[in-house]
């Protein structure tokens, strides 16, 4: 159950960082794809991050 719950605050930690790149590449002047989708990509893999790391945080105070 531990590798399960560090594996859950792994893929947290990640999506987080690409949260932040994606947000970074929203102050680009020029970027492809276009900002809004940029938006939407950032906006989704932000929640799901939240949420992988509230499931973490559930499991590990769980067991």
């Amino acid at each position: 159950m531990a590798w399960i719950i560090f594996c859950l605050f792994l893929t947290s930690f990640l999506l987080f960082a690409i949260t932040g790149k994606r947000f970074m590449d929203l102050k680009k002047s020029a970027s492809y794809p276009p900002k809004r989708v940029l938006r939407k990509r950032a906006v989704v893999e932000g929640g799901t991050a939240f949420t992988v790391f509230l499931l973490a945080l559930l499991l590990y105070y769980v067991t």
